[in-house]
């Protein structure tokens, strides 16, 4: 077994490598829209998963139009302090919608 390659599932459901460094996000039942009990600065929060296609639907059906989608990113120059920043250039943390109701 080679170092590096070993990963354990961390707090807040995060995979790091085996010096505890951050890897990577599990995606697991992503289309079980459902409300999810996490860690977040505290024990038992609740969290409510949805998919984009629930997101964007819900708009549309309910007469919106849909005029922007983004996924922010940190800027280049924020990744220097701290460094922990760059986990975010491996996810999508937020999702941004423009609607305009028609």
């Amino acid at each position: 077994m080679r170092a590096g390659i070993i990963f354990k599932v961390g707090q807040a459901d995060t995979c790091t490598n085996i010096r505890g460094n951050f890897r990577y996000l599990p995606v697991d039942c992503y289309q079980q829209q459902s409300s999810r009990n996490t860690t977040w600065f505290v024990e038992n929060v609740i969290k409510y998963h949805r998919m984009v296609e629930n997101y964007v639907s819900t708009l549309l059906d309910c007469g919106f139009t849909l005029e922007g989608l983004k996924e922010p990113k940190p800027l280049a120059s924020a990744l220097k302090e701290p460094p922990d920043l760059e986990r975010y250039t491996r996810y999508a943390p937020f999702l941004v919608l423009k609607a305009v109701k028609r």
